[in-house]
């Protein structure tokens, strides 16, 4: 609970009347929001669509999340990335966030 308290302190700096319930709802939309998003790229990547036709997100925490949803991903498959290097350097950022996540799990294990 401590921590949907700090969430929720968070949150009413910007909206002074939000409550635990608005914070819950509001991590949901933004989950949910994410999940779209998600979805497209990975769509559009599947369609062996060229690197500039890869749908490109929009939500400005995209890149913060996708580390998160990537994890889950890159354990549950094997796999050659086919993208060129025009799209390579653009996810770039999100290659770093790979990194550091699998240097976590190795000093995890």
């Amino acid at each position: 609970m401590q921590a949907w308290e700090l969430l929720k302190d968070k949150l009413q700096e910007i909206e002074p009347e939000a409550n635990i319930a608005a914070t819950k709802k509001k991590i949901e939309h933004m989950r949910s929001a994410f999940k779209r998003e998600y979805k497209k790229v990975k769509e559009s990547k599947r369609t062996g669509a060229g690197a500039n036709d890869v749908h490109v997100p929009n939500l400005w925490y995209y890149n913060l999340l996708l580390p998160i949803f990537n994890k889950k991903d890159e354990q549950s498959r094997c796999g050659v990335d086919t993208l060129s290097s025009d799209e390579e350097s653009r996810s770039s950022e999100h290659e770093k966030g790979r990194k550091k996540l699998n240097t976590l799990q190795i000093k995890k294990n």
